[in-house]
């Protein structure tokens, strides 16, 4: 399965809003404190993620 990683929590609850599945969570090995999210990659899955980006949401809290 093709799979996109996500690295931010906010990201991740942004792209789970828009109805995108997680289909695994681990523990971020350069930082054990976080967690890193994988998402199947669909269709238009990069396209909301540039739009998350370039709308200035990553900065705010979700």
């Amino acid at each position: 399965m093709n799979t996109k990683t996500v690295y931010t929590a906010k990201l991740a609850r942004y792209l789970l809003r828009k109805g995108y599945r997680i289909v695994d969570i681990a523990p971020n090995f350069n930082d054990r404190k976080m967690t890193v999210f994988y998402f199947r990659n669909e269709r238009e899955l990069e396209k909301e993620i540039q739009k998350f980006i370039k709308s200035g949401t990553s900065k705010e809290s979700i």
